[in-house]
């Protein structure tokens, strides 16, 4: 089990000061972090946008494809309560665990 970096940005960029962030991390890093990037995986996340969108379903945040793609990629089940991942699951097949 782990989260993706991009991810622990979203939770930190969100909390009220340096002690909390430093708090919430640390219990962050109980899990393995999975480092994004580079120009294959944003060319297959712009890619899995695109199919989607031809297909009808117009995912509304980017980071959204990028922890899809990401999942799709490396064979990881997403744990989430978040509609803006079915049609990576009901088009793409990504595997969930709703939560």
């Amino acid at each position: 089990m782990g989260v993706l970096d991009l991810c622990v940005c979203e939770v930190l960029h969100g909390l009220s000061d340096d002690a909390e962030a430093a708090r919430v991390l640390g219990h962050l890093r109980r899990f393995e972090i999975f480092q994004t990037g580079g120009i294959e995986f944003a060319t297959e996340a712009a890619r899995n946008y695109r199919q989607l969108r031809q297909r009808g379903r117009t995912v509304r945040n980017t980071i959204d494809c990028i922890i899809a793609t990401f999942c799709l990629r490396e064979g990881h089940a997403l744990l989430h309560s978040d509609h803006d991942f079915d049609p990576f699951e009901d088009k793409l097949g990504l595997q969930v665990v709703h939560a």
